[in-house]
This record gives structure tokens, C-alpha cells and sequence, in this order.
């Protein structure tokens, strides 16, 4: 064997010895999951019904506590002021999860200019119950306020939108507050909101991330869970939050200036909180040392109705009458056992 070819068979030994002992990762798109639990999870659909709903039943109280205000920001005295509701629009009132299904089968990652040609269209559907807890607000004769993001140069498309999917805006008012519509109208919302609460009582916030309930510009992680942690009382009172597993603030703090798919790849992996394994033998101690003292099961069989032996049999005449025949109630029905959370 020639010197170069003994090289060669060393080299590809060495590689395929490092290609079995470094972990080999799917190929997949990050989007991937959360766009289709976003599509597809009847749980989800659950969650913003039930925001929705809660938010809906808070409204009469809120209208009758003349001090009632959901804008940290608003105070003196604002008991005249007419009512208002504000929400975010998308992933609060719009769903874009078909926008970032072709994302997702692309294998892309958001793009600006594709993201407006989505807005453009004007497709997209209502998010479960934003659509009912509007009409409910204005019903009640509360100004319903929508304050986005969204590029204040497609404000015309937006509208059509929401006009598709009955969600009817103040003509007399612009209710719709866009990203730059005004100078000091920026990404941090707290100006839009300050600006309703000029000459409106602020009832409740509606939203998918924190920045549409305060503002949390230059805030990372723990500061802004301190900020939710000491909202408490906020929160399905005043403030309604939809989960967003897409995007948000959350993510941007964890892939802070990565601009390549493998540095955004890596700061997500290193910030998953992980478990230590355990081994076999790890196991079987732990499961050796079960604890004890919890209460033990009695399996009843449902099917057997006990007979009484407390009462005492009635005295017997000569002739007994006859006593009809009662039909034997049926056992109740076993309850279903629960399955197990995935």
C-alpha cells in the first residue's frame, strides 16, 4: 500500500469515527412547530377563546368603576372620559400563521418585503373570539382602538382586512393607529397609548407581546418578567394576553445581533434549559426509593349494588300483600380515567 493511499484510509477513518460520535440533528425548519401549533392545535383555539371570553365578562365591571383604567400611565381624575379598548392586531385580532406556513415551506425566514405583500393581500382570518369580544365592546358602547405595528403606509389594506372579517372601525375616528402614522409614533407603544388616553378611559389591553401593555424598550428577559410578575393584578382584569410562540421580544433577546442562520441556530440551543441525564443505575436507585405513605386505590366493582342491612323487615300479617316488583336502578357510569399530559 502506497504511503498516500495508507493516509487516505487513516482519514476516512478518523472521519467516520467523528461523524458517529457527534450528535446528528434533523433537518427542520425553527418556524416548523410553532407555525403549526399555531394552524392546527385545538388547544390554541381554546386559549384565545377563553382570553377572549374572560376579557368579554370583565367589560361590565370595568364600565361601572368610574376609576377602572388598564393604562398605568392614566391618571387624575378620568372618571368622564368616554371607555376604550385597545388591541394589538396581529396575533391578537389577525392570524398570519398562513404567511409564515410559506416561510416555513420555503425554508426562509421572515422577510420584510414578503411580509408586506402578505398585508397586502388583505386574507387574513380572525383570530378565535377576537371577533366576538369586538362586537361586545361596541355594543357596550366602548370605543374599540387597534394599535399595530404594522407599516403606516398599508393602513387602506389593513382596513380592508379587518372590514373582510366584519370588524367594523369608527368612521367618524381614526381607531387605527399605525407604526410612523405620526412622528413620535414608534415601535414602543406607550405614545399610542398615551395619546388614547388623552380622551378615553382605558378599559382593558389586548395583546400577544408585553409591549402592548407597557413598555419595556431596553428590557431583557428577568427585567421584563419582574415587569409581569409586578403587573400581577393586571392580568385577566385588565390586561389579556394571547400566546404568540412564533415571535416577539422574548426571541429577539435571545438571537440579539446574530445575523447567520448557524449564530441564531447556536444562541437558541444554548439558551434551552436543560435536564441532566441519568443513568440505568441512577434509575433503578431512584425507583428503589419510591416514597411511601400515599393513598392506596380500592377498586370498586360498579356493578354491585350492596344491599341494606340497616333497616328492620316490616312485621308480616297472615297474608302478606304482595309486594310489586321495583326495577333495579342502574350503577352509575365508571368515570373515563384521565389520560396522561403529554
Amino acid at each position: 500500500m502506497t504511503r498516500s493511499l495508507f493516509l487516505l484510509c487513516l482519514a476516512a477513518l478518523f472521519f467516520s469515527v467523528a461523524c458517529e460520535s457527534a450528535p446528528v440533528r434533523r433537518h427542520t425548519h425553527e418556524r416548523l412547530h410553532s407555525t403549526l401549533y399555531l394552524q392546527r392545535s385545538a388547544e390554541y383555539q381554546a386559549t384565545c377563546l377563553q382570553t377572549y371570553r374572560t376579557a368579554t365578562d370583565r367589560l361590565e365591571a370595568a364600565l361601572k368603576d368610574p376609576a377602572w383604567t388598564a393604562e398605568t400611565a392614566q391618571t387624575g381624575d378620568i372618571a368622564a372620559l368616554p371607555p376604550a379598548v385597545i388591541l394589538d392586531i396581529d396575533e391578537t385580532v389577525l392570524d398570519n400563521a398562513p404567511y409564515y406556513g410559506q416561510v416555513v415551506r420555503k425554508d426562509e425566514d421572515f422577510d420584510l418585503k414578503q411580509w408586506n405583500r402578505w398585508v397586502v393581500r388583505a386574507e387574513a382570518e380572525l383570530i378565535a373570539g377576537a371577533g366576538e369580544f369586538i362586537a361586545a365592546a361596541q355594543k357596550a358602547g366602548v370605543a374599540v382602538y387597534l394599535v399595530t405595528n404594522r407599516d403606516a403606509r398599508f393602513e387602506a389594506f389593513t382596513r380592508l382586512n379587518l372590514q373582510r372579517r366584519g370588524i367594523s372601525l369608527d368612521p367618524q375616528t381614526d381607531t387605527l393607529l399605525m407604526l410612523r402614522e405620526r412622528p413620535e409614533w414608534k415601535a414602543d407603544k406607550r405614545t399610542r397609548r398615551a395619546f388614547i388616553a388623552q380622551t378615553h378611559r382605558i378599559l382593558m389591553l389586548v395583546g400577544d407581546n408585553l409591549n402592548d401593555f407597557t413598555s419595556i424598550e431596553g428590557l431583557d428577559e428577568a427585567a421584563r418578567k419582574q415587569v409581569v410578575t409586578a403587573a400581577a393584578a393586571q392580568w385577566s382584569s385588565r390586561w389579556f394576553a394571547i400566546p404568540n410562540p412564533g415571535y416577539g421580544n422574548w426571541i429577539d433577546d435571545i438571537t440579539g445581533d446574530a445575523r447567520t442562520d448557524e449564530d441564531i441556530l447556536n444562541r437558541k440551543y444554548a439558551a434551552i434549559r436543560a435536564s441532566t441525564e441519568i443513568s440505568d443505575e441512577q434509575m433503578r436507585e431512584l425507583m428503589n426509593a419510591a416514597p411511601s405513605g400515599y393513598p392506596v386505590q380500592v377498586i370498586v366493582d360498579t356493578l354491585t349494588i350492596p344491599t341494606r342491612t340497616d333497616v328492620a323487615p316490616a312485621a308480616q300479617s297472615e297474608e302478606a300483600p304482595a309486594v310489586p316488583q321495583q326495577k333495579e336502578s342502574a350503577p352509575p357510569e365508571t368515570p373515563p380515567i384521565a389520560p396522561t399530559a403529554n
